[in-house]
C-alpha cells in the first residue's frame, strides 16, 4: 500500500495539473523551474464514523514567476476542491474525503526571489 502523498501525488499527475512541474514529498529541493511539494503535518482527531485518520497536508508551489506560482497553486486547488459528496478516489484503492481549508496564499518570498503560494487541506482516510 502506498503512502498519502505518494497517491496525492499520483492523483495530481493524473489529473493533468502539475504539468512540468517538479513534485516532491515532505520536502523542496533547489531545482530549475517550477516545483510543487506536498507536506504533511500535525492531523486532527478522527471522525468516530469512520475507520480512519484525519491527516493535514500542505500543497506548496515556489516558482520564480509570482503570477505563475499563484496561477498553479488555484489550479491544484480546484482539482482538490471537493464535489457534493466531499468524496475523491485519489487513487484506485485510495478513497477519502477532503476538506480545503483555504484558498492559496502567498507563503514567502525566498533568497532568490522565488514566489511560493500553497494552501492546506485535511483529508480522511484510512491509515496507511
Amino acid at each position: 500500500m502506498a503512502d498519502l502523498l505518494s497517491d496525492l501525488e499520483t492523483f495530481l499527475m493524473a489529473s493533468n495539473a502539475v504539468g512540468s512541474a517538479t513534485v516532491f514529498r515532505d520536502t523542496i529541493r533547489e531545482t530549475e523551474g517550477m516545483v510543487i511539494a506536498l507536506y504533511e503535518y500535525m492531523g486532527t482527531t478522527p471522525i468516530p464514523q469512520i475507520d480512519g485518520a484525519t491527516r493535514a497536508v500542505q500543497v506548496v508551489v515556489r516558482d520564480k514567476s509570482a503570477t505563475a506560482a499563484k496561477e498553479k497553486a488555484r489550479e491544484l486547488y480546484n482539482v482538490l476542491a471537493p464535489d457534493d459528496s466531499g468524496i475523491k478516489y485519489l487513487t484506485n484503492e485510495r478513497w477519502c474525503l477532503l476538506n480545503i481549508k483555504q484558498p492559496p496564499f502567498k507563503i514567502k518570498v525566498d533568497e532568490e526571489d522565488r514566489s511560493y503560494y500553497g494552501f492546506n487541506i485535511d483529508i480522511t482516510t484510512y491509515t496507511d
